[in-house]
């Protein structure tokens, strides 16, 4: 026996988040980073951006578009602030399932036979078409740390997303007809810039549980907070 304990189970856990995370600051500078939480705040909408899924071992490459989110609580975000930069904003959970959020599937080994299974469903029409796309949009390996620089398993990213491809009313309501958009029964209702590529959910900006910054933008976020009469809280992270 290497030791024993006694513990007492707390009785609020602390590493459930009730709210869905989108960091805004990937790659950008920090003036960058707050440009586009204010334009997602001001405009409430977010974008739909153009993912590439690769997995170990093999050479299939998927693009989707999609828009990412992690339940991880800001608290403990430090590794995912390193990554996306200290600007976020966040949205009530059980709203953003209404608007086709859903955790994605971590797995395990190269992804490959399972891939090969979906491959194997043939399917019959164009709903069970979106269906089998949309499982293939939601995986996501484990851990490529080893295949790659850094020491970062994507599974502690805890990755949540909504993707352009929904799995229902495929053949009821998705249509691309000289240049009208009309997207899938949920919540949302994606917006399609005219002769372009890009696409928008809009969302309410009552769902709106958190706008979080580093400690050095806290006027520039509470004005945003108070210029678009948000009821929300400002989480403020130490530098």
């Amino acid at each position: 026996m290497r030791i024993e304990k006694i513990i007492k189970l707390a009785k609020t856990p602390n590493h459930i988040n009730k709210y869905l995370t989108h960091w805004t600051g990937r790659n950008k500078s920090r003036i960058e980073a707050f440009d586009k939480l204010s334009k997602i705040v001001n405009s409430c909408e977010l974008k739909f951006s153009c993912n590439r899924i690769s997995f170990p071992s093999t050479d299939l490459t998927i693009n989707t578009q999609m828009i990412c989110f992690t339940d991880t609580p800001i608290k403990q975000s430090a590794d995912h602030c390193s990554r996306y930069n200290y600007f976020g904003i966040s949205f009530n959970k059980e709203a953003m399932i209404e608007y086709g959020a859903n955790p994605v599937l971590y797995l395990v080994d190269n992804r490959q036979p399972h891939q090969g299974g979906l491959n194997e469903i043939r399917p019959r029409d164009n709903e069970q078409l979106g269906l089998v796309k949309w499982i293939d949009s939601m995986l996501q390996p484990y851990d490529t740390k080893q295949f790659s620089d850094g020491n970062w398993a994507e599974f502690y990213e805890r990755e949540w997303r909504i993707n352009r491809i929904l799995p229902f009313d495929w053949t009821a309501t998705a249509e691309l007809l000289k240049g009208s958009h009309k997207e899938y029964a949920f919540e949302g209702t994606i917006r399609k810039v005219k002769d372009a590529e890009e696409f928008y959910l809009p969302f309410n900006k009552s769902i709106i549980e958190n706008i979080i910054a580093p400690l050095s933008y806290k006027a520039r976020a509470r004005k945003l907070i108070k210029d678009n009469n948000l009821d929300c809280e400002l989480i403020l992270i130490e530098e």
